[in-house]
């Protein structure tokens, strides 16, 4: 009897798995959900995952496919696998011409164009069958190898080659030949069947080896498809399919070869979601050129890249990506960074006015949101505080000619809605209908989704998913398909995907994807490789744990650069480049926004600097630069830095930071510097270990401008010349010692050793000194205590640096104690953003600019002219 290795390494994958999740063993529920949600197939996928291996005999298959190792799945090939020998002598030969078949050996029979394999054996094939079909039809216990030898065979409605039983086909191509296998565009199946549907399909195992070159037409629907384990070991393949390209339900392992694949669904996909030891792809090496309409590569539950060539475009590619939004429904809030919960208002009062095309509002440059409609003021209330009569066709009143908004009703009730969700029809005396027995609003669909309104200006019905519908380009809504989380074949368009794992240990991979370059409803580790992405979404994303420990990796292009729940840097060479967030910690899965887009749901929150539990970055080594238009280091929890070096080329508009946390902000080592516009900027906190400075510049800094820093005694600890225009600066080095004066220079000309614009040490020339700054604690600022926002012990943003006692006066709140102080405009000597000889540029005894922008009426009415500093 033979040894079945598969059963015996089965537990040994599911406890490799089990260990993977452990870290997020409290977010279990979370990635349950968007497991479920993302592993949702086309009916044919489904319908796949019902029948395959359904027989006990074949989820029994001996294969030897994969064991286990430190790093996570090791593939493992069979020496039948590794060997492309044949002898002639011992081989069946099949010569064909055409309908002239001629068999030379036993075990194999022909009719009607059907070459059947009935037994264990060599099979050598040569020639062209211009419509016929092999077919493998042998015991449970037999390795059957077809060796190609410049053969070609078409079938016009059925698989070109088809394994309906077998232990394992095994596809030697003979080293200097080209072959082709194609089928048709409608197959002739049995009653009750819907397989076989590939050019090239086995029940049972397969595995591709040898040194010539294989074309596989999938005119049907998928082009290599085995319902349980898919090895290549060697050869030059190309795939072309309508559907998937390269199909292994239980596993896929890539050894060698030169694999191309050209699917208009997945081009490489393992979908058993049945089995928690099966579902997983492995690439050990070779190159893979793969164009797809949808996943690059899927695997159900690992993805894991060891070595090869890599090159995936999915989706068309990042210029096809989804146009994204980040706004909520009605454009209140949403994303938009959690704006109103961290105070950015009109100083008319107002939220801003929407263009017609739905868009958000263009920030102007000094960080404020823009004016609001009605001269920036809500509408008039009627006489009784209640709101003002609705049209008959329940649709938004028009403005009257004075451009207010018309009376409400004396009741001021809101319509009752219909028990479609729809808006009712109003009375012809224009007062408002009833309201339910309990006075309060009817319920919205249990989904809490927002509706698309219809042609004839009514509520539809809710969408699934609980998701704000996302806009077009447009600003109209979204098709539903692209709008909610859950993720089908027909919308998902990532370049690797891994449902449970995504693990790259080694290899070049190059992306240009319309969705995440990189993405896992669990967690994504990098330890080694090269990495190019270019993508319509995230660069890597992790609805779990993203842990980086090495490697090379430059994200061009993308939405938000690195994202997970929790995100570990602990080595590396990291280059982004996004429109939103550079790194991003959040919470929930790839359909949602983090804790920006839920805490301020429709009206932006007043929790948007809610910290999450468990959320985090941490940098503890390697080489990470962000060039950001949102967030450049964005954590919904805590974020650290205890070494490496941190470059942030963070937002020109108002309404993002170079840094932003909600939770802790502690820097122990390493150097960091992030620059960005001074709307939202925030600095390490209190809780650090190294000393740091926030610093505010007078006048923007032009992109190119370089900055240098140098000690007392004139030494230069760093110059960086950021790419683009900046008016703030983070500034974290090991050199920083507190009681020491530092002086900042602007417009240098630096020499050194430079990495992403950034010289440590080094000499440099001309340039004008902009200010200095003396350490006065663990986190010190050029501006007073009371300039940043309220709440939190962060510099700027969250409003506390510097001295301990402008610590405890602004943690939670503005007390009388700073008022005092900063009566007249003038920073008191207490002050601890006091910096020595200037104050941003000032003297000490001029009075500092106005940074009311985030302070409540309450605070600006206790200070002298309604202006704090």
């Amino acid at each position: 009897m033979k040894i079945r290795r598969k059963q015996l390494t089965a537990l040994g994958i599911a406890a490799c798995m089990t260990v993977m999740y452990l870290p997020g063993c409290s977010r279990q529920a979370r990635l349950e959900n968007s497991t479920a949600a993302d592993a949702q197939e086309t009916a044919r996928t489904e319908e796949d995952a019902a029948g395959d291996n359904t027989d006990s005999e074949d989820s029994e298959s001996p294969a030897d496919t994969a064991g286990i190792s430190a790093a996570g799945i090791q593939a493992e090939y069979d020496d039948e696998d590794l060997d492309a020998s044949w002898d002639e002598k011992d081989a069946v030969v099949i010569s064909c011409d055409g309908d002239n078949i001629s068999i030379d050996g036993k075990g194999v029979e022909e009719k009607d164009g059907v070459i059947t394999i009935t037994a264990a054996g060599t099979y050598v094939f040569s020639g062209e069958v211009s419509d016929g079909q092999i077919r493998v039809d042998a015991g449970k216990e037999d390795i059957v190898r077809i060796v190609l030898n410049g053969f070609s065979i078409t079938c016009a409605d059925g698989s070109a080659l088809y394994g309906k039983k077998s232990e394992k086909i095994i596809l030697t191509l003979v080293e200097g030949t080209e072959n082709v296998l194609a089928d048709g565009e409608d197959y002739k199946l049995e009653d009750g069947e819907d397989e076989p549907d590939a050019a090239f399909f086995s029940k049972d195992d397969i595995t591709i080896n040898g040194e010539g070159k294989l074309t596989v037409n999938g005119n049907y629907q998928d082009g290599i498809r085995s319902k349980d384990d898919l090895k290549i070991v060697s050869g030059t393949i190309e795939v072309t399919a309508v559907a998937d390209g390269i199909k292994g339900k239980d596993s896929i392992a890539v050894k060698d070869g030169t694999i191309t694949v050209t699917a208009g669904n997945d081009g490489m996909k393992s979908n058993n979601d049945k089995e928690a030891d099966k579902g997983y792809v492995v690439l050990d090496g070779g190159t893979l050129n793969i164009t797809s309409g949808n996943d690059g590569v899927q695997a159900e539950t690992i993805l894991q890249v060891n070595g090869g060539n890599i090159e995936i475009e999915a989706g068309g590619g990042s210029s096809q990506a989804v146009a994204k939004t980040t706004e909520g429904f009605g454009g209140m809030g949403g994303r938009m960074n959690g704006m109103l919960g961290r105070g950015q208002w009109s100083e008319k009062g107002g939220m801003p006015e929407m263009p017609s095309d739905g868009e958000v509002p263009e920030m102007p440059s000094d960080g404020e949101m823009p004016d609001m409609p009605f001269g920036g003021e809500a509408p008039e209330m009627g006489g009784d505080g209640e709101m003002p009569d609705m049209p008959s066709n329940g649709e938004a009143p028009d403005k009257a000619e004075d451009g207010e908004m018309p009376d409400m009703p004396s009741n001021g009730d809101a319509p009752e809605m219909g028990s479609n969700g729809e808006m009712p029809d109003m009375p012809s005396n224009g007062d408002a209908p009833e309201m339910g027995s309990n006075g309060e609003m009817p319920d919205m669909p249990s989904d809490g989704e927002v509706p698309e309104t219809g042609e004839d200006g009514k509520m539809p019905e809710m969408p699934s998913g609980g998701d704000v519908l996302e806009m077009d380009q447009d600003g109209k809504a979204a098709d539903s398909a692209q709008a909610g989380s859950t993720e089908t074949e027909s919308d998902s368009m990532k370049a690797l995907k891994g449902g449970t794992a995504v693990i790259v240990t080694g290899g070049e991979i190059k992306v240009d994807s319309a969705d995440d370059a990189l993405h896992s409803n669990g967690d994504v580790t990098v330890l080694s490789g090269t990495l190019d992405l270019a993508t319509g979404d995230d660069g890597i994303h992790a609805d779990g744990a993203l842990r980086i420990d090495g490697g090379t990796i430059t994200v061009s292009q993308s939405y938000e650069g690195l994202e997970g729940f929790t995100i570990d840097i602990n080595g590396g060479t990291i280059h982004v480049v996004s429109s939103d967030d550079g790194l991003n910690s959040a919470g929930g899965s790839d359909s949602g926004e983090g804790s920006d887009f839920m805490a301020g749901g429709f009206g932006g929150g007043m929790g948007g600097n809610q910290a999450i539990e468990g959320c985090y970055i941490r940098i503890t080594d390697g080489l990470v630069y962000v060039d950001a238009s949102g967030d450049g280091l964005d954590s919904n929890g805590d974020l650290y830095v205890d070494g490496g070096t941190v470059l942030v080329c963070g937002p020109t508009s108002g309404a993002d930071g170079a840094l932003d946390y909600n939770g802790a902000g502690a820097i122990t080592g390493g150097t960091v510097v992030a620059v960005g516009s001074a709307g939202m900027a925030q600095g390490f906190s209190d809780s650090s270990t190294q000393s740091s400075m926030l610093v505010y510049f007078d006048e923007t800094q032009a992109a190119g401008t370089t900055l240098s820093l140098t000690d007392e005694n004139g030494n230069t600890i760093f110059s960086f010349t950021p790419g683009k225009e900046y008016q703030t600066a983070v500034i974290s080095t090991p050199e920083l010692n507190d009681g020491q004066t530092y002086d900042i220079y602007s417009g240098t000309s630096a020499e050194g050793e430079e990495n992403e614009g950034y010289i440590s040490g080094g000499i440099f020339s001309g340039g004008e000194k902009l200010l200095s700054v003396t350490i006065d604690g663990v986190a010190t600022s050029n501006r007073s205590t009371a300039a940043g926002n309220m709440g939190g012990s962060g510099q700027g943003r969250n409003g506390a640096w510097g001295k301990d006692k402008a610590k405890q006066k602004t943690t939670g709140e503005i007390t009388e104690d700073t008022v005092k102080e900063t009566t007249g405009g003038k920073a008191s000597d207490e002050t601890d953003g006091s910096v020595s000889d200037k104050t941003d540029g000032r003297t000490s005894d001029e009075p500092a600019e106005d940074t009311t922008e985030n302070m409540t009426e309450e605070v600006m009415e206790k200070t002298s002219g309604g202006i704090v500093v």
